[in-house]
């Protein structure tokens, strides 16, 4: 799977990343809670930030999945503001 990670910041600071991972074993795409809890909450949420925004300023982070073996997944986008 291959995401990319686009960092926002309060103070003007940008930055996009791109990663490339495993799918986890046992995603179930069928299962909102699993999806909001887990796989956006915690498994994605992981790769969001830069280090920038430590002690410094609000962050907002978007998530869009560019490939994927489910290709149900593939052009899901996700944003987290801290």
């Amino acid at each position: 799977m291959k995401i990319r990670v686009e960092n926002e910041y309060g103070c003007g600071h940008e930055s996009t990343h791109t990663y490339t991972m495993t799918e986890p074993a046992d995603l179930n795409v069928n299962d909102e809670d699993y999806m909001d809890d887990f796989f956006w909450g915690e498994y994605l949420y992981e790769y969001t930030g830069d280090g920038h925004g430590i002690d410094c300023c609000d962050g907002w982070y978007t998530v869009t999945i560019l490939e994927a073996d489910t290709a149900a997944l593939v052009g899901q986008t996700h944003e987290y503001g801290l």
